[in-house]
């Protein structure tokens, strides 16, 4: 199973391309999903009534590894706490 997390502000691609570390309390979790793999998550998450689209700068989880939607594929990332 992994986890959606949403950015609760905004990021663009030039942006995330650089983030190494994030801090997870800057995210929402939007949706758990039935599924480990980062792209059926993502096309899951990306069309969901109520909520907005999951997109650049959204955090997938999987386990104690996190993984942040990129322009192109996803980038693993390292979490810090604020």
């Amino acid at each position: 199973m992994l986890e959606v997390y949403h950015y609760n502000g905004s990021l663009s691609g030039l942006e995330v391309s650089n983030l190494l570390f994030i801090n997870m309390d800057n995210y929402t979790l939007v949706a758990k999903v039935e599924t480990d793999i980062l792209k059926k998550a993502f096309e899951q998450t990306n069309n969901m009534e109520n909520i907005r689209s999951t997109s650049v700068g959204d955090v997938i989880k999987s386990g104690e590894h996190c993984y942040m939607v990129c322009m192109c594929g996803f980038c693993q990332v390292d979490v810090i706490n604020g």
